[in-house]
């Protein structure tokens, strides 16, 4: 009989109102932990994907400087980035720079080489045909 009287009594302890309480306090205290770790985790992921991104455009221009410095590393190539950036030329070659025309050595044209009346250039001046 007294292990009966231990359930119950356990039972009575498990069931009261304040155990209800503290244990209703406790999960809700636990889901707001979990919810700022989740919030955590989530902020973490998003960094990670940015920082795999940035990892990917890295390696890209990589290989691209690589291919860079390999054609540089030739004759080809040197010669090509000096044509590029100087007017140069090798023995045997023209070279023909085009200029353009200067357009404030042109003079403009009169619109009328007669001279208006004086009355006319007043209505042209104020109804404009």
């Amino acid at each position: 009989m007294s292990l009966l009287r231990k359930k119950s009594w356990w039972q009575q302890i498990v069931r009261s109102p304040i155990a209800i309480i503290f244990l209703l306090g406790l999960s809700i205290m636990f889901a707001f932990a979990v919810h700022d770790r989740y919030v955590v985790e989530r902020d973490m992921a998003d960094r990670r994907a940015k920082s795999e991104a940035e990892l990917e455009r890295e390696t890209d221009r990589r290989s691209e400087l690589e291919k860079k410095v390999e054609k540089l590393n030739s004759e080809q190539g040197i010669e090509s980035e000096i044509r590029k950036n100087f007017d140069v030329a090798r023995e045997g070659e023209t070279v023909v720079v085009l200029v353009e025309e200067d357009r404030s050595m042109i003079e403009p044209l009169p619109l009328s080489s007669q001279k208006l009346p004086i009355w006319r250039r007043f209505l042209n001046f104020i109804i404009p045909w």
